[in-house]
């Protein structure tokens, strides 16, 4: 379902999340096999964006703001 270039399917392909207070916990709908995942993030606002914690049932989106609400377009490929 999702973008691969090694031998583990990807089963998670991309999304959009809204940050509240700066933070976000993506969950995603079919847990990854592991966490050797790449997360690319792209946001609507003018603060530095990141993932803070990868885990295989989802991932945590944070801003440099804790007043964020920026809306957070994300892709996962592996």
């Amino acid at each position: 379902r999702g973008i691969s270039s090694t031998a583990v399917a990807s089963k998670n392909l991309a999304g959009t999340a809204t940050l509240v207070a700066g933070t976000i916990a993506v969950t995603f709908a079919t847990a990854e096999a592991d966490t050797n995942y790449r997360i690319s993030l792209a946001g609507n606002d003018n603060t530095n964006i990141y993932w803070a914690t990868k885990l295989t049932t989802g991932f945590t989106i944070k801003s440099s703001s804790k007043f964020s609400v920026a809306v957070i377009d994300w892709h996962l490929f592996r």
